[in-house]
């Protein structure tokens, strides 16, 4: 046993711990919801009365209306997969440095930590960000295009255009997108769960009593979940935003529940 290098790792576990609040943002899952219920009322309404007056071609004031709308809701659906991949990005890079300091310090007084290491191991290898990274500029292409062309392009000219490709850029990044953000908050906790039963299993030989760590997030499917959300006339949009961020929050607080149990038995060893 090293004193040192075990007093070393309790603080990095405490620190990493009290910055989670930075990492592991909570967002209100209703409160997105609400956010994409209220903008598919207000397009199809707008919709709805613009093709009431539609006398067979549309005003450049018409057409900027439904671009703008259009480019609103782009980037809304974009900004919600833009914070749900960002906010799971600092989780996993947080959580990465947790699980190496709960190794060392179990290493650091006396504990087999190999397996813990393996586990680690296997999951860096799953979890890499530069996939991550490619996927947000896939996000941010098509409102960045569809905002530049409703303020420097000639909408009676181009407008129509410039809709059809930011509507096929869309497509492509959330289909690029959609599918991982998904399964993400099921398949993090898959590959996670092992580690924290591997430490709790370990840890009242090194004198540490902690919180069991359970699967809390059900299956979900991209494909049954774009079906739905065509059946519904994308009414089913906001119980997706809701379930896809509401995983991540149910994931989160098992965690949270979890380190807490690794602090309090810490404050313990280290008075």
């Amino acid at each position: 046993m090293n004193p040192m290098d075990a007093k070393e790792s309790a603080n990095g576990i405490i620190v990493s711990v009290a910055n989670r609040d930075k990492t592991d943002s909570y967002v209100p899952p209703a409160m997105v919801s609400l956010v994409v219920l209220a903008y598919l009322v207000i397009m199809l309404r707008y919709y709805a009365l613009t093709l009431e007056s539609f006398d067979g071609a549309l005003t450049l004031s018409q057409m900027f209306n439904m671009m703008s709308i259009f480019v609103i809701g782009m980037a809304l659906v974009l900004l919600v997969f833009y914070l749900l991949m960002s906010r799971n990005i600092k989780h996993m890079r947080r959580e990465s440095t947790l699980r190496c300091l709960l190794a060392n310090y179990a290493e650091s007084v006396g504990a087999d930590v190999r397996e813990l290491r393996r586990i680690d191991s296997d999951i860096r290898a799953q979890e890499k960000e530069g996939s991550y990274k490619i996927r947000k500029i896939a996000l941010v292409l098509p409102a960045a295009l569809g905002t530049g062309a409703l303020f420097f392009l000639d909408l009676q000219t181009y407008g129509a255009g410039m809709m059809i490709l930011c509507w096929a850029l869309s497509l492509v990044a959330i289909f690029a997108v959609a599918p991982a953000l998904t399964t993400a908050p099921r398949a993090h906790e898959k590959r996670t769960l092992p580690f924290y039963e591997e430490f709790n299993r370990i840890s009242p030989g090194i004198g540490m009593d902690t919180a069991g760590f359970e699967r809390v997030i059900g299956a979900r499917s991209f494909l049954l979940f774009i079906a739905v959300t065509a059946l519904t006339a994308g009414f089913f949009l906001p119980v997706w935003a809701f379930m896809t961020f509401n995983d991540m929050n149910r994931h989160f607080m098992e965690q949270w529940y979890f380190e807490d149990s690794v602090i309090r038995s810490l404050r313990r060893a280290f008075p």
